[in-house]
């Protein structure tokens, strides 16, 4: 399979190039293959540096496998490489992916323990996986004062996740009221249907 990889090539037993052919296959949801990139270097027993393991963690978000996303993590720090905001994001995209709002609630956690900054895409990722579970909308809501609280501004995709999570929950007027906030700061909204309360 890595012989037909456009992306890498074989020179005196050796891969080359391999991170960037990871970064391309993840993004062109071949997610398989950038699995097996990263596995290839492990057999080598070249140590992957950290944007390989980055690359993988969201090559497993495509495949919706969050546990081999958090087991990656793990390897990382054995392997003594430093974590940033986009590993994170990574597992909590994994997490996302799967269905898991409590381990990604627990991985943006992990953020502040690190001493790195939470963005944009860890709340957003964070707050579409408590609305995905469909009974988590406090949690939702809670995610969303704290996004605001570190002075990140949300997207339409933020407000549209916690105006879901808000439906689900049957909390109709908190659903109006993001959906009319959502407008007064000007975003464009992209919603299949309007929130209102069935009659």
């Amino acid at each position: 399979m890595l012989g037909d990889c456009p992306l890498t090539f074989r020179l005196c037993g050796r891969v080359s190039h391999i991170p960037p052919g990871m970064t391309a296959l993840e993004r062109g949801q071949q997610w398989e293959m950038a699995l097996e990139l990263f596995r290839e270097m492990q057999v080598m027993r070249r140590t992957p540096r950290s944007s390989s393991y980055n690359a993988a963690m969201a090559a497993c978000a495509q495949g919706s496998n969050w546990q081999l996303a958090i087991q990656l993590c793990s390897d990382m720090r054995k392997n003594l490489l430093k974590e940033d905001v986009i590993t994170f994001n990574a597992m909590i995209n994994s997490c996302e992916k799967s269905s898991q709002w409590d381990m990604a609630l627990a991985v943006l956690h992990q953020i502040d323990d690190r001493f790195l900054d939470p963005n944009l895409i860890s709340y957003s990722s964070t707050i579409s996986s408590c609305e995905k579970s469909g009974h988590r909308w406090h949690l939702a809501l809670q995610l969303f004062q704290d996004m605001l609280s570190d002075v990140i501004t949300p997207d339409v995709v933020c407000y549209n996740s916690v105006i879901s999570a808000c439906e689900k929950g049957m909390q109709w007027q908190t659903a109006l009221h993001f959906f009319d906030e959502m407008l007064l700061v000007g975003l464009y909204v992209f919603l299949t249907e309007m929130v209102y309360p069935q009659s």
